[in-house]
C-alpha cells in the first residue's frame, strides 16, 4: 500500500494530483477558512507573526505554469523551476502556512498562447515578489488576522511600500 492509500484511502498519487489540478475549487475560500481558524485557536496581536518565504520547485520541461530559468533555492543556482511565495503564521511553538501564490515570470505573463494552452486566465498580470507577499499580507489583514509583526528577508524588506502596509487602519 502507498503512503498515498494510507492518507486518502482508495488513491494513489497521480489521482490525488489529477484530483488537485483539475477539481473545480476554489482555494481562495479555503485560505480564507484557514486563515479565520488560525486567528481563532492561535490569533494573538502582540505575540503573532506573518512570515513571508518563497520556496523553488526544480521541473525539467517547460509546461508547468510559470516554469522559467531562474533562481532555484533548492539548487542553489539559476535553472528551470516555479517559484512559490508563502506566508506563514507564528505564535510560539504554532505556526501554519496561511496563504500562497504562485510566482508568473514576466516572460509567462507576454506569451498569452503560453497562458492559454497551461490554463492561466488572461486577466492576469504580471507582479514582482514583493508584490505578491503585500498583497497576502494585506489579504490576511482584510481577514481579520491578528499579527504584531512580520518577518521577511531583504529581498522584501528593501522594495517600496511594505512600510505603507502598517500605517494602513483597520
Amino acid at each position: 500500500m502507498s503512503r498515498y492509500a494510507q492518507i486518502v484511502p482508495c488513491s494513489s498519487k497521480q489521482s490525488l494530483q489529477h484530483m488537485i489540478s483539475k477539481s473545480h475549487w476554489r482555494d481562495d475560500l479555503i485560505l480564507n477558512k484557514i486563515q479565520k481558524y488560525v486567528t481563532k485557536l492561535i490569533g494573538d496581536e502582540i505575540s503573532g507573526s506573518l512570515h513571508i518565504d518563497e520556496s523553488s520547485f526544480p521541473k525539467q520541461g517547460t509546461d508547468s505554469v510559470g516554469v522559467a530559468r531562474q533562481y532555484c533555492g533548492r539548487l542553489g543556482k539559476v535553472d528551470n523551476c516555479q517559484v512559490g511565495v508563502f506566508l506563514g503564521y507564528v505564535n510560539g511553538r504554532n505556526r501554519t502556512l496561511i496563504d500562497e501564490r504562485l510566482y508568473l515570470p514576466q516572460e509567462w505573463t507576454e506569451d498569452l498562447p503560453r497562458r492559454r494552452e497551461a490554463g492561466v486566465p488572461d486577466e492576469v498580470v504580471f507582479k514582482n515578489k514583493a508584490q505578491l507577499a503585500k498583497e497576502m499580507i494585506l489579504h490576511a489583514k482584510e481577514n481579520g488576522v491578528r499579527f504584531g509583526w512580520v518577518g521577511m528577508d531583504s529581498a522584501y524588506g528593501d522594495c517600496l511600500g511594505f512600510e505603507m502596509i502598517w500605517m494602513q487602519k483597520e
